[in-house]
């Protein structure tokens, strides 16, 4: 899981969770009709600093 306590995510974990999971979450989305995300140039940066954030830092 991601953004789990004690443990950072960096583009490696990231991509690795997203390797595994990348079809299940793919199919997941296509049934529930979720469109594709669309990142803009600073979401990654953004996304990593929330996931490393302690739960009681993130902002939703």
């Amino acid at each position: 899981m991601l953004g789990r306590r004690g443990r950072q995510v960096n583009s490696v974990v990231l991509a690795a969770a997203l390797w595994r999971h990348g079809a299940e979450m793919y199919r997941r989305t296509q049934s529930l009709g979720i469109p594709r995300p669309k990142l803009q140039e600073n979401d990654l940066g953004e996304l990593f600093a929330f996931l490393n954030a302690k739960p009681e830092e993130r902002q939703n």
